[in-house]
């Protein structure tokens, strides 16, 4: 059988060279979100609790869900316009931040006042994580899915 991808053993090696080259438009739909990381060192419990104290040296964020996929094709040379809802609070400031500088176009990043931008952040200790902690809106306004649906 003689196809296009004959005798190709790996796509991979190709596929970004092709993708940067072609540039195509692509538009990512979806939720987004921040993801952070906070880790440290463990040297000691606490008192109030057996639980361990990590002591904090890093706080690393990057995009998570859909803001990551767009992330990532964007990496790869595509042109990506994202399209989600963030709220107007810190994560969605720093979530759009860093989609910019990525070459990620935020104009579909839907801002709403009554909205929280998803979060979910790893506390660390050595390399364990130790807890997440999720923050989000659990079920947005019918406005911002209005406003929402609009952007796509």
């Amino acid at each position: 059988m003689n196809t296009p991808f004959a005798g190709i053993s790996g796509l991979a090696a190709w596929l970004p060279e092709r993708l940067a080259a072609a540039a195509p438009q692509v538009t990512v739909v979806g939720d987004v979100m921040l993801d952070g990381w906070f880790s440290g060192r463990i040297d000691r419990f606490c008192r109030e609790a057996p639980a361990p104290v990590v002591d904090l040296a890093h706080r690393d964020y990057a995009p998570g869900g859909a803001a990551n996929t767009a992330m990532n094709l964007a990496a790869l040379g595509a042109r990506v316009r994202i399209v989600g809802l963030a709220g107007r609070d810190e994560a969605g400031s720093r979530l759009r931040g860093l989609l910019a500088a990525a070459g990620v176009d935020t104009a579909g990043l839907v801002e709403h006042p009554e909205v929280m931008t998803t979060t979910k952040y790893r506390v660390i200790g050595g390399d364990q994580i130790m807890l997440r902690m999720d923050e989000r809106t659990p079920r947005p306004p019918d406005d911002a899915l209005a406003q929402l649906a609009a952007a796509v």
